[in-house]
């Protein structure tokens, strides 16, 4: 799409979005050598190769030469067209081509690599004057923590003394710079997904400087990652400010992600090895890593250049579920035990529908507040990276009525209440968290640990005006409910209280007024009342 088109083009060497890579994937591709390169056999049968045509390869114009040893040149200078095929050539060639380009540092190699100076000589442009540059970082540096996304990955920058003056110049004139913008109205339109910005950063109490990754995220508010720190936060439209400076906008960036290595891939509790990376910030740490594909792996940091390792540290700090034993087997976690926080009470509070298969018997939905998404999704992934320790069946489990268990249904592993059992071995089952009944064979059943009985975040909650609609002859057909109450996207809702009675029990119910289901019905109804004084 054209968004990522310009976010490519703003961040072409993926400075906020590095895959991780392992050594492994590189050993598959290097070639065989002696007489193992003798055995191979071509496949000519199979797949055969014609080069191109004078005619046909002239489409493509002429092939860039590093000017020192005729490689292919990717790099090059706008002006005298200059081309290079590494920065230590380019160091090479530096007394002849300032010659060539009279001194000129106006080229594609000037704000990379310096053209016609000597600054940033290990940074390489790649052809393009609006996108993010950054030096390389020595493979043993001492660097500071600037932001913790995971307990694996962290942006780090370097304790340099000359870099970290220019790093703390950048804050001070990215501050300035929003300091005398802010008079200013923050942007009434979208923003531009790929397009640089200034943004409050809560931290410093100052503006910073932003690149916008997802400028579709939410209504009016766009996901952001702030370039000198590495933070990734959700910002609104409004409160961000235009940077038409260029010089500010594209000036070189101070922080690396770095993907530490060793760290285990078993989701476990991470919330004190997260707390103990935050701790470190502004600490100086020793980290070594290695440069594979341009890119920075086996990355290991230490407290000090002969200390601890903080690789270590961390996964003596996550906390990984262990397999139940045989005595374990005996307990059992039953459903009304768990606890569940009441339901958020308000206007314009932000929900996500995940279930509606029963709307239509009785107006009830199963919701999740959006601020607990993010609980959800981590008690998901914990239970996947269970569920494949107990994936092989060995013991059959029945669960009493009531009781909490693992299910595995669509190839995923949930946490179930036994609804019902019969003598089929087929059980039923309701998936707490997301609302669904369903029928669970014995096989794919297995007891729960005590660590996943935690919190019951989702609610029920009816929605107000739909039985009001049915009345009143409204198709509430599935296409008008996509529209209106879709699932699994955010949605403004008000919500509220009511006591209903049921027999001899009086009973709370959660209301919710979806906004866009709200704003349907009163516009027909509107149009209802028009159409009748018209007749």
């Amino acid at each position: 799409t054209d968004a990522n088109v310009k976010l490519r083009q703003t961040d072409p060497a993926c400075f906020f979005s590095i895959s991780e890579n392992s050594e492994t994937c590189v050993e598959e591709h290097q070639l065989a050598t002696g007489k193992e390169a003798l055995a191979i056999k071509s496949h000519s049968t199979i797949y055969t190769h014609h080069g191109l045509e004078e005619t046909e390869r002239g489409r493509f114009g002429p092939v860039k030469r590093c000017v020192v040893c005729h490689g292919y040149g990717f790099a090059y200078c706008d002006k005298c067209s200059t081309s290079y095929c590494s920065t230590n050539h380019q160091s090479v060639h530096h007394t002849e081509h300032t010659i060539i380009c009279g001194g000129d540092p106006s080229g594609a190699i000037d704000k990379g690599t310096g053209c016609g100076g000597k600054e940033n000589k290990t940074t390489l442009s790649t052809g393009g004057h609006n996108s993010l540059i950054r030096d390389d970082l020595p493979t043993k540096a001492k660097v500071l923590i600037t932001a913790v996304l995971s307990q694996n990955c962290v942006y780090v920058r370097s304790a340099d003394q000359a870099t970290n003056r220019e790093y703390l110049k950048t804050i001070g004139d990215m501050a300035k710079a929003g300091y005398l913008l802010g008079v200013r109205d923050g942007l009434n339109a979208q923003p531009v997904e790929g397009e640089i910005y200034l943004a409050p950063y809560a931290p410093l109490g100052v503006y910073g400087r932003v690149l916008v990754t997802d400028a579709t995220f939410n209504r009016k508010r766009c996901k952001c990652v702030f370039i000198e720190h590495g933070s990734v936060q959700i910002v609104p439209w409004d409160a961000l400010l235009p940077l038409d400076d260029a010089e500010l906008k594209y000036r070189k960036v101070f922080v690396y992600k770095a993907l530490l290595a060793g760290i285990t891939e078993e989701y476990g509790t991470v919330e004190q090895a997260i707390a103990y990376l935050n701790r470190l910030k502004g600490q100086t740490l020793y980290m070594t890593h290695q440069v594979v594909d341009r890119n920075m792996v086996n990355i290991q940091l230490r407290t000090s250049r002969e200390g601890k390792s903080v690789n270590e540290t961390i996964n003596d700090k996550i906390i990984v579920p262990a397999l139940l034993t045989d005595s374990d087997h005996e307990g059992f976690i039953m459903y009304k035990n768990l606890t569940q926080p009441a339901p958020a009470r308000g206007k314009n509070i932000q929900i996500f529908i995940l279930n509606k298969t029963t709307i239509q018997l009785d107006s009830r939905v199963t919701w999740i507040a959006t601020s607990d998404l993010a609980y959800l999704e981590d008690l998901h992934n914990k239970l996947q990276h269970y569920g494949k320790k107990v994936a092989t069946f060995q013991r059959y489990m029945t669960p009493r009525h009531g009781e909490l268990c693992l299910v595995r249904c669509w190839h995923k592993w949930y946490r179930a209440v036994c609804h019902e059992t019969v003598g089929d071995s087929k059980p039923a089952l309701f998936l707490c968290d997301y609302g669904n009944m369903i029928i669970a064979d014995l096989t794919d059943i297995r007891k729960i640990p005590p660590q996943f009985a935690t919190d019951v975040r989702t609610h029920d909650g009816i929605i107000e005006g739909f039985d009001e609609a049915k009345a009143e002859g409204v198709k509430l057909d599935s296409e008008l409910l996509e529209i209106c109450v879709p699932e699994n996207e955010s949605l403004l809702a008000d919500i509220s209280e009511r006591d209903i009675s049921s027999g001899l029990v009086k009973e709370k119910i959660t209301l919710l007024r979806i906004h866009e289901f709200s704003s349907v019905m009163e516009l027909r109804r509107i149009n209802s009342a028009l159409n009748k004084q018209k007749r």
